[in-house]
């Protein structure tokens, strides 16, 4: 899904949703094509918050809610990679 996320990347809804049903169809199952297009965003979520512990009391509340708001962020926008990934899933 990633790579044909950046091949596609031109296409604003279009790209993602390709690359979803493809991604989707070679996890093999809706519930791990959905899986699989969300676990680009928990990881960079959960790498911003990993950084902000680092950076003291002040640093991690705003890391925790910039961590967030990227999850929030990643999912709205992926969201068509989301729906391509259940679909090419359930296929």
């Amino acid at each position: 899904m990633l790579v044909g996320g950046l091949l596609l990347f031109w296409l604003p809804f279009v790209g993602p949703f390709i690359a979803g049903v493809v991604g989707g169809r070679i996890a093999g199952s809706a519930g791990r094509g959905t899986l699989a297009a969300l676990l680009p965003t928990i990881i960079a979520a959960a790498f911003v918050i990993i950084i902000s512990l680092l950076t003291g009391p002040v640093g991690f509340l705003g890391g925790i809610f910039a961590g967030i708001g990227l999850f929030i962020f990643g999912v709205f926008h992926g969201l068509a990679l989301l729906l391509g990934g259940f679909i090419g899933g359930a296929l």
